[in-house]
């Protein structure tokens, strides 16, 4: 019997497995056929840019304006929500583009007119931009400062504290003390009643200090309970179930903030406006790319496929600053696909290995076995070389799923030469049987 359960056991992880598998064939397919596209777009990009390089031949741009440009490129910043938590980075990241522009504003004031056609304009938008970034900084420096303010509202507090201090029903201003913990809206506070003032006020009761009134008399009956005792318990003996009360009446100012704190408190973001993109220097007539560029660009166009994907940022920024050849594909989707299915393989390449020697007549382990590895290997193929591994695989899944619910009865079938139970089959007689 254990050998019926252990097979039919691995036979149902199979097929969880194939389920799973043929699952991801989409993701996998579609991945492929992003890479196959976008080699093809490598292959125009490679032939345009040969031919934009054999016109550059000798060609040259000033280095200063070369520099420049890449900076310039770098000062426009997008607009940004921030938290309280994203500041300290985000204010290291304007200061940076601070003195970068700084910087930008000495060089362009150092060129001429015979090396650029639009200092001018790059200079005006530059101090534009610093103008933001200096704005930017001072709103962050605000939002810091509003966020660690105190969230008391001194009005709110001194009314509490009235109420509060009312309970002693007698005269008296310290019957609490308070703690805030936390900042801005996420500020609690603690009151806590002071025992040494219950004490103090207890005393002077029985001294008849505040004759006739008596100290908390709207919050406990400890002055009926004095008078009706007998046993000459002292005043000071009522102090712990004062307080207990105390404590009660203070929890609805702790649980409602409205009571004690300031109103719109609530700064759980800033947001900052873009600084500008700043136009990049137009070089003089007659400056073209130079020969380190040009140099760099055709190494880009040799060797292997992924000595060009992984340069596809640097291409198109010489492309955007000297017009040179860009190259535009479908951003490959970022997927884990592949590295799923290559393990839910292994683990069917595993189970169907624990099959041994045995076989089906119909040598259905045998094909399953095969496809299964054949669509491993063909995970780091091409779109065609998957697209095949998987019909085969699926095909083969198809006559396994239907061999299993028809010829096993673990899964609802009648094994082949196996009548016990009236036709059920009996699957504890595996030993010199079939397994359908």
């Amino acid at each position: 019997m254990a050998s019926s359960s252990k097979y039919a056991s691995l036979v149902a992880e199979e097929l969880s497995l194939f389920q799973d598998i043929i699952a991801l064939k989409t993701e996998l397919l579609n991945a492929k056929s992003d890479k196959k596209n976008n080699d093809h777009e490598v292959r125009i990009w490679r032939n345009s840019v040969r031919n934009f390089l054999r016109l550059q031949e000798g060609s040259r741009i000033t280095e200063d304006i070369t520099v420049i440009n890449y900076d310039l490129r770098r000062v426009a910043m997008p607009a940004v929500t921030l938290e309280k938590s994203m500041i300290k980075q985000a204010r290291e990241t304007y200061n940076r583009g601070l003195r970068r522009v700084e910087s930008l504003v000495r060089q362009v004031t150092s060129l001429t007119y015979d090396d650029a056609e639009n200092i001018d304009k790059v200079s005006d938008e530059l101090s534009v931009a610093k103008s933001v970034i200096f704005s930017n900084l001072s709103a962050m420096t605000k939002f810091v400062r509003k966020i660690n303010q105190s969230p008391i509202d001194r009005k709110k507090m001194s009314q509490t504290m009235s109420i509060l201090n009312s309970y002693a029903n007698v005269p008296c201003s310290n019957l609490y003390s308070y703690k805030v913990t936390g900042k801005g809206e996420k500020a609690t506070i603690t009151f806590t009643p002071n025992r040494d003032v219950i004490i103090s006020l207890l005393k002077r009761a029985d001294a008849m200090e505040f004759y006739p009134k008596i100290p908390f008399n709207n919050v406990s009956s400890w002055a009926d309970d004095y008078a009706k005792d007998t046993s000459g318990r002292p005043v000071t003996d009522y102090v712990d179930d004062i307080y207990k009360e105390l404590v009660e009446a203070k929890e609805l100012f702790e649980s409602d903030p409205n009571y004690w704190r300031k109103d719109n408190l609530k700064f759980d973001f800033i947001e900052l406006p873009e600084v500008p993109d700043v136009e990049q220097l137009i070089p003089s007539a007659n400056v073209g790319m130079p020969e380190n560029v040009i140099v760099e660009l055709g190494e880009y166009s040799r060797g292997s496929f992924q000595n060009t994907y992984l340069n596809v940022p640097r291409i198109n920024e010489l492309a955007y600053t000297y017009n040179s050849p860009s190259i535009e594909f479908k951003q490959p989707r970022h997927s884990k696909a592949s590295e799923e299915c290559k393990s839910l393989l292994l683990q069917l390449t595993d189970i169907l290995n624990q099959f041994g020697t045995r076989r089906t007549k119909k040598g259905y382990s045998l094909k399953i076995w095969q496809s299964t590895v054949r669509l491993l290997q063909a995970q780091d193929k091409g779109y065609i070389a998957l697209n095949n591994a998987f019909s085969e695989f699926e095909a083969d899944v198809d006559y396994i799923k239907t061999w299993v619910n028809s010829s096993w009865y673990q899964f609802g079938g009648i094994p082949e030469n196996d009548n016990a139970f009236n036709g059920r089959g009996n699957a504890s007689k595996w030993q010199g049987k079939k397994w359908y």
